[in-house]
């Protein structure tokens, strides 16, 4: 009984999931990004460490871009009317998700930059 209701918790979740992947083109941006990155793991001999950063990351924009998807069909569903309430409220779900991406892209450049460096100061080396 326990593993149905938990099977059905993580079907639920996952159907949110491709929901979103099929109807909102940021999240195929964030999922292109997270396989460009997942590649570049095998690429760049990310220890564990940085590894768990980066993924941490990736799974910090993709919850919030889920977050701020619900938040706005969720206020959609409330009021079609153009208030500024409903603008602000969608304003700074946005912004959270913004916020996310900037600090994920500092944090992505503070471990990947270096070791792109590495790698072709390597080849260059060779050459």
């Amino acid at each position: 009984m326990i593993l149905i209701s938990i099977y059905k918790k993580f079907s639920v979740a996952i159907s949110g999931i491709c929901h979103a992947i099929k109807t909102e083109s940021s999240m195929k941006v964030h999922l292109l990004f997270t396989l460009i990155l997942i590649a570049l793991f095998f690429f760049l001999d990310f220890s564990v460490l940085e590894s768990s950063i980066v993924l941490l990351c990736i799974g910090t924009v993709i919850s919030f871009e889920l977050l701020n998807t619900a938040l706005e069909n969720t206020v959609d569903l409330i009021s079609n009317k153009h208030l500024d309430a409903i603008k602000h409220i969608k304003d700074m779900s946005a912004g959270a998700v913004l916020t996310s991406v900037f600090v994920s892209i500092l944090v992505g450049c503070m471990i990947i930059v270096p070791k792109c460096l590495t790698l072709l100061k390597l080849w260059k080396d060779t050459v």
